[in-house]
């Protein structure tokens, strides 16, 4: 009966037969495979290499180990062969926070969900252990040429903001789930470059004239009092999230009861062209309902079509584009109106950063700040508020001259 003995080498034994010849074996796992006998899939595969000198034995078991590592996707524990657009979908089931930790708004699972329709599009059939880099590229080419773009503009390339949300976010959050399961042996997203956000410039806001033209521009919208809303720096969200519980128009004040963070909740008082634009604005949706009797759904927010149903976040940045488009203003995104408002209260009016702080519902600034600064007093943000307003308000039309 042959003997085996171990070597020097872990892994390489060498095995002594009973006629006195010498040879050397080693057992290699070369991970999951189509059985060479059988066909079917295993998840294990074991090479036995047996040659009669040792360095031959330790070459081939090199060999065979480095092609493996060199796999993209070597399955370690995988119960089945898994699709690319099974592993996506339960990507997606599986979210439940965001970075901050907070649970993902509905808007965010939406984003995910229109970009994993790219992924599952290109690639949905292929086997998770077969997409390799070149499969990535290909992803980012299509989207980058237009070739996959699902709407607007066919053949127009699809943004860089976009192609790395779908290749870093979904395609690559779905391949590392996977690896952190020991599903996967290497995420090839992590390999393949991908174009780079353009440079902003540090302020993008609207001027003071601008801010007016688009405030004269949008007197008579129906969403003219949400407007105004988002022109004094509210967030997207916090204006949507509105209620006529969280306005006091007799006192002229409003309260955001949540927002992202903890300073985001805050009570403020409201410049007097607001209140009456909120005013205006109560008496249309009271309208609206009337007129629209039982098809009416009284959801109590602010921002609602006629039929009171609550607005998208992304219908209402539509909306704000296409007005300020037709006002004939320069792009800008909808949240760049908070960066307008706090520009305008430092720059123009002068008000203490502690003041723009407690104004935008921000965190203070620095550790000086927070040591040293009390927290603004009401007076400071009345004054804000009216100064704000008095800055912001339209300049009355010049009266009509009739023909002589």
């Amino acid at each position: 009966m042959a003997k085996r003995v171990k070597t020097s080498t872990p892994g390489i034994w060498r095995i002594e037969h009973d006629d006195g010849q010498v040879t050397y074996r080693a057992v290699v796992d070369a991970g999951p495979g189509p059985d060479p006998k059988t066909g079917t899939w295993k998840k294990r595969r074991q090479i036995f290499i047996t040659r009669r000198r040792f360095k031959d034995v330790k070459a081939e078991r090199d060999k065979i180990n480095a092609r493996r590592e060199e796999s993209t996707h070597r399955q370690l524990d995988l119960p089945k062969r898994i699709t690319v657009q099974e592993a996506v979908e339960a990507w997606l089931a599986s979210r439940r926070v965001g970075k901050r930790g907070k649970p993902l708004s509905e808007e965010t699972r939406r984003l995910y969900r229109n970009c994993a329709t790219h992924v599952i599009d290109f690639m949905g059939g292929e086997l998770v252990q077969n997409i390799t880099e070149e499969h990535v590229e290909a992803l980012r080419d299509g989207m980058e040429s237009g070739q996959l773009r699902r709407i607007g503009q066919p053949g127009q390339p699809m943004s860089a903001g976009a192609i790395r949300l779908t290749i870093r976010t979904v395609l690559g959050g779905t391949l590392a789930q996977l690896v952190k399961r020991r599903q996967l042996q290497r995420n090839p997203v992590d390999n393949v470059e991908l174009p780079a956000l353009p440079e902003r410039d540090q302020y993008r806001g609207w001027t003071v004239d601008e801010v007016v033209t688009f405030l004269r521009h949008v007197r008579g919208h129906r969403l003219h009092a949400l407007f105004l809303l988002s022109t004094l720096g509210m967030r997207r969200g916090e204006v949507l999230a509105l209620t006529w519980a969280n306005i006091d128009l007799d006192g002229g004040r409003l309260s955001i009861p949540q927002g992202k963070t903890e300073n985001a909740v805050r009570n403020l008082p409201i410049p007097p062209l607001v209140v009456d634009a909120l005013r205006s604005h109560r008496d249309l949706l009271r309208a609206e309902a009337s007129l629209a009797e039982d098809a009416y759904s009284d959801s109590g927010f602010l921002a609602v079509d006629e039929l009171g149903r609550p607005l998208s976040s992304r219908w209402y940045s539509d909306e704000f584009h296409r007005v300020s488009h037709a006002a004939g203003l320069r792009r800008i995104r909808l949240h760049d109106l908070r960066h307008t408002a706090g520009t305008l209260m430092r720059q123009k009016l002068g008000l203490h950063p502690e003041v723009i702080a407690k104004w935008l519902g921000h965190a203070r600034g620095s550790i000086s700040m927070k040591l040293y600064v009390d927290d603004p007093r009401e007076e400071a943000l009345h004054d804000a508020a009216e100064r704000f307003g008095t800055l912001l308000s339209p300049p009355a039309e010049p009266p009509s001259v009739a023909p002589g």
